[in-house]
């Protein structure tokens, strides 16, 4: 069942005429400059968003994903769309790095890392959180709490 057909219709039209990713200006609250590919990349999450797809940023490692992602979520809270906290899962070699470059990029975000012996305490807090920072092996033990959320 189409709930929304006038939507699904208008997105089809739109997709037809070919207009193209239209640019998208990062938050204020962004510490970074974006290169016109990350910015590229920004506008296609801005893409899904608007159209309600899923989709995957799947650049070659060091281009940026994370960037990418972090100033895509500081536009939606600058937006007010950031309703219910993100996730990025990482390995967790590099979750402190994850962290460090959150902090940086997008200072305004309420970050919220779980990871260790006592990741279950701040669970409480995950609601609180505009971006919940974990690792692939803790995502496998703790995913239901996180799909509750």
């Amino acid at each position: 069942q189409i709930h929304n057909a006038k939507r699904l219709i208008e997105l089809g039209d739109s997709l037809r005429r070919g207009h193209g990713l239209i640019a998208v200006a990062p938050a204020t609250s962004f510490h970074g400059k974006l290169r016109p590919y990350q910015a590229d990349g920004l506008a296609w999450l801005d893409f899904l968003r608007d159209a309600a797809f899923g989709g995957v940023l799947a650049d070659d490692m060091g281009l940026g994903k994370t960037v990418k992602a972090l100033a895509f979520l500081a536009r939606e809270k600058g937006q007010e769309r950031l309703t219910k906290p993100a996730l990025i899962v990482c390995p967790t070699s590099v979750l402190p790095n994850r962290l460090s470059e959150s902090k940086y990029f997008a200072p305004t975000l309420a970050f919220l890392p779980l990871r260790g012996l006592d990741r279950r305490k701040p669970f409480a807090a995950i609601p609180n959180s505009d971006l919940v920072i974990t690792t692939y092996p803790l995502l496998a033990r703790d995913h239901k709490v996180l799909l509750g959320h």
